[in-house]
């Protein structure tokens, strides 16, 4: 994903990601962004959920920068409300929510969940 997807171009109506987009530098993060965009046809629409600030494990570890935390060998980068919609900045339809849950394990987490649509 970080040298860019291998796909032409607008060829997608839609684009899914759980949980997978938080683990990237900003700059790597927006280059992703723009590559979804990129295979996503007029209209297309992505799907994402991403780890929040709102997470018991956001802060907590070596700080790798804004919002970046390495724990026990596992780097993540949480989001928030604004930043999502700040990546979306040139995307349409943006919908956002927050959820609580648990994934791979027992403990509780905290997620941003998104939906957007590229432009027409």
């Amino acid at each position: 994903m970080t040298q860019g997807l291998p796909f032409a171009g607008h060829i997608f109506d839609g684009v899914f990601s759980h949980l997978a987009l938080h683990y990237f530098e900003p700059d790597v993060t927006a280059f992703v962004f723009d590559e979804i965009r990129r295979v996503l046809r007029p209209g297309g629409v992505l799907v994402f959920a991403v780890k929040s600030t709102k997470d018991p494990y956001y802060g907590r570890g070596q700080r790798l920068g804004d919002h970046i935390f390495a724990r026990k060998g596992h780097v993540r980068h949480f989001f928030d409300e604004e930043y999502v919609r700040k990546l979306l900045v040139d995307w349409t339809d943006i919908s956002t929510d927050a959820y609580g849950g648990t994934y791979a394990s027992s403990e509780p987490s905290a997620f941003i969940r998104a939906v957007a649509r590229t432009a027409v």
